[in-house]
């Protein structure tokens, strides 16, 4: 891809989000919006902090569990801190360089391997992501009754199929091995097709550790559960007791929503959250604030992220590495 292309997706993406931005708070009101921030309870905001502190920690140590099949000594405050980077470059450098392509970059260096860097960030995205999509369709049991059009619950459904799809053909042996030759190796465009297949056999390890991904996905689930406690006590601290039942389906939609083109899901999020809340009878001020005070603390964590990497070794190397990707 050329640069041109690269920054033009990214200046769309920036269009994309905050036009969106702008006419949510148009049609809300900016007005209610800063009188409902400052009757936030300060205490609560703080425990949401440590939750997302606690949600990093369990996401770190998903990821070291996940990434057996190809090390054994990655330490957990590395894994911890390469999340944080994670977060920084989601949150405050919105180019080409990806946190995930950051993250799989370091976790490469210490594996001796870009590509096994690369497999475990993958693998560890796809058990985040059907957590996600579980809660989603669990929760259409006790949700169903909000919505009168189920499309998002279809959306969801499918989705859903497509990850089991996903990893079965990764994972098959004969089923991958003819994606493999038949069609990734047949891509020979910038030797794209020898590179993914790099990251790809690597992912196929995991075809025999069944443990792992098990563990991996209780450990997602678990972490997707504080995430949307976490939106619960945001709630209480502007004084809204919502159905947590309710949350458990709504957040993890609103997830799916924002892997639209955005910023860091940035419009999509907040317009999901005004929706999705309204079903239960939240004001839009307040489900609005919500969303950005979640936003805020993700931002907050993620400057230490921006700390940490200012004195990380070879940050250079791996920006352009990350270019190149």
């Amino acid at each position: 891809m050329t640069k041109f292309k690269k920054y033009f997706l990214v200046f769309l993406k920036i269009a994309i989000s905050f036009g969106l931005l702008y006419w949510l708070i148009n049609n809300v009101g900016a007005k209610k919006i800063i009188i409902t921030i400052l009757n936030a309870d300060l205490w609560l905001l703080l425990l949401s902090c440590l939750l997302f502190v606690l949600i990093t920690f369990i996401l770190s140590n998903r990821w070291k569990y996940m990434s057996q099949p190809f090390s054994q000594n990655l330490t957990n405050w590395n894994l911890f801190k390469y999340y944080l980077y994670f977060y920084y470059f989601n949150n405050f450098l919105p180019t080409s360089i990806g946190g995930d392509i950051v993250r799989a970059l370091k976790v490469g260096q210490d594996m001796d391997s870009r590509s096994n860097g690369l497999a475990s960030v993958f693998i560890d995205r796809v058990m985040g992501i059907w957590a996600t999509l579980t809660f989603a369709t669990l929760g259409l049991y006790w949700t169903a009754n909000y919505f009168k059009n189920m499309k998002i619950v279809y959306f969801a459904i499918l989705f859903s199929i497509a990850v089991i799809l996903l990893m079965n053909i990764l994972l098959n042996p004969w089923v991958y091995n003819h994606f493999r030759n038949k069609l990734i190796l047949k891509i020979t465009l910038f030797n794209f097709g020898s590179r993914l297949t790099k990251v790809l056999d690597a992912v196929h390890l995991y075809r025999g550790e069944k443990k792992i991904l098990f563990v991996g996905y209780i450990l997602a689930l678990l972490a997707q559960g504080l995430t949307v406690i976490l939106t619960y006590v945001v709630g209480l601290a502007l004084g809204v007791d919502m159905n947590l039942g309710y949350l458990f389906f709504a957040i993890p939609v609103s997830f799916l929503i924002t892997l639209a083109p955005s910023i860091n899901g940035i419009g999509w999020r907040e317009g999901s959250y005004i929706f999705l809340l309204g079903k239960i009878g939240v004001l839009k001020e307040t489900a609005f604030t919500i969303s950005l005070l979640v936003l805020i603390v993700q931002v907050f964590l993620s400057i230490f992220g921006g700390i940490f990497w200012i004195f990380e070794k070879n940050k250079k190397h791996v920006e352009e590495m990350a270019e190149e990707v």
